[in-house]
């Protein structure tokens, strides 16, 4: 079962609503990359298992887009949460960076511990995970880019989480850089996709890597990252 917060959403299929009261803190640490990865002692083959979930929602105003889902055991508890919004969501709990962007976190709360299992090996910090949407990840040919654009994949915990969106309308680049320093959400609206499924082969606590690199990569070793989407590469 899931729950979906949508004060301006439509079309929340196959499960029902619940009030933003209930959502549970999580207390946000900025790590560097040596500590968002998880050790080898946080790996163990066996997870509770999570019940099949799926949701689909239609924000015609991207700038209010906001979301919760909740991962059931197969015992009805509440596992896992995820929660995602805008970078102008105020949140003491999370530094949302994204035109849209989700985390997941345990249930309940383990402030010890990061406040997203999205994180992965190359994290260097917990916001800089593939939960996270910006307007190049989805813009033109990086959209259709496999795990960094428009459709990802997230094994961990016997689990395989699946965000995605589609039917997205962008509003206009800004011209200068002081229209991109004020500028909303880069989404004037979508269709984001919630899907859970069990996965009993994903061992891992935090995210797996994908199986392609990431778009966004330096081409030498000394110079600076460059987005480049028209050539998948597999990973090594």
């Amino acid at each position: 079962m899931a729950y979906g917060i949508l004060p301006h959403g439509h079309e929340l299929s196959e499960r029902h609503a619940m009030p933003n009261h209930s959502a549970p803190l999580v207390v946000a640490f900025l790590l560097p990359l040596a500590l968002v990865s998880p050790p080898a002692s946080s790996q163990r083959a066996a997870w509770p298992a999570v019940a099949p979930t799926k949701v689909t929602v239609f924000y015609p105003l991207g700038r209010s887009a906001s979301l919760s889902v909740e991962a059931l055991g197969q015992n009805g508890r509440s596992l896992y949460r995820l929660d995602c919004h805008t970078f102008e969501f105020n949140s003491k709990e999370f530094n949302y960076s994204g035109d849209f962007e989700c985390r997941l976190y345990e249930v309940p709360v383990d402030r010890s511990k990061l406040g997203t299992l999205l994180a992965d090996s190359e994290s260097v910090r917990e916001w800089d995970t593939r939960g996270r949407f910006l307007r190049e990840d989805i813009e033109g040919p990086c959209g259709a880019y496999p795990e960094y654009g428009l459709t990802r994949h997230f094994r961990l915990r016997g689990m395989r989480l699946t965000l995605s969106m589609s039917d997205v309308r962008l509003w206009p680049k800004p011209a200068n850089e002081a229209e991109r320093l004020n500028a909303p959400p880069a989404l004037e609206s979508f269709r984001f996709m919630v899907e859970i499924k069990q996965d009993p082969q994903a061992a891992s606590s935090m995210a797996e890597l994908p199986r392609v690199q990431n778009p966004v990569r330096r081409t030498r070793p000394e110079g600076e990252p460059v987005r480049d989407c028209t050539a998948v590469q597999a990973r090594p």
